[in-house]
């Protein structure tokens, strides 16, 4: 889960119910939306920070910059070919390919 009020990414560790926060690098970013992909990665958009972001299983966190300026990512899926999706508020769809992915 993300709580955009308190600006750090959330995984609740089951099944005891304890919930584990990550602070994100840019405390202001405002996460928004949050999909895990294949390998356990969390994917996660950041809308003030105009970002999508991951955190791995270790809990390494990791944020990759988006090309067009204030696009502010919402909405984010994993495709079936591992590739991550992004909608924007400006109107377009951002593709982000993983860096070992053949696509």
């Amino acid at each position: 889960m993300v709580r955009r009020d308190r600006r750090r990414a959330d995984r609740p560790d089951h099944p005891d119910g304890r919930i584990t926060e990550f602070p994100l690098p840019d405390r202001a970013a405002r996460p928004h939306a949050v999909t895990v992909d294949g390998s356990g990665t969390v994917w996660f958009t950041e809308w003030a920070g105009n970002r999508v972001g991951t955190l791995t299983p270790d809990g390494s966190v990791t944020v990759h910059d988006l090309p067009t300026p204030r696009s502010e990512p919402h909405g984010i899926a994993v495709g079936p070919d591992g590739a991550v999706w992004t909608a924007l508020e400006i109107g377009t769809l951002a593709r982000v390919t993983p860096a070992d992915s053949p696509v």
